[in-house]
């Protein structure tokens, strides 16, 4: 079996290009960003943790996602589609989370959702190329 590694990268390069357009609509097109800080230091720390904590997580849990469904081919398309949802959806849940007030659900909403998504995601994307072979 084959790592599918076009898809990785597609994925990768959606989810992360999403995600740092969806942090430079946080801070500066919605203004939702902390009062004491203004809209640059926000949008500088959302950057840094998208490039150093989310996207190579994100880009793991695919990985693992994708390399379990044991199928032949790289869908590189879905992952681009999927990489896009999942920032998308990582977005509203960063958001909702502001709500919830226990840490814990918190961080199990936000680190779940990027796990547990990159991996699904990482699974429909290999899954997609066993339907069409049928």
């Amino acid at each position: 079996m084959e790592f599918p590694r076009k898809s990785l990268g597609a994925f990768t390069a959606a989810f992360g290009v999403t995600s740092l357009l969806c942090a430079w609509l946080r801070a500066y097109g919605l203004a939702w960003y902390d009062p004491k800080w203004n809209a640059h230091a926000s949008f500088g720390l959302d950057v840094f943790a998208a490039l150093l904590f989310f996207v190579p997580v994100g880009a793991l849990g695919f990985a693992i996602g994708s390399y379990v469904v044991n199928r032949r081919g790289d869908p590189w398309a879905r992952a681009i589609v999927g990489g896009v949802v999942l920032a998308m959806l990582f977005f509203g849940v960063t958001r909702l989370t502001l709500r919830v007030e226990s840490v814990v659900v918190a961080n199990a909403l936000v680190w779940g959702t990027l796990l547990l998504g990159s991996a699904a995601i990482g699974m429909w994307t290999r899954l997609s190329m066993y339907e069409r072979t049928r």
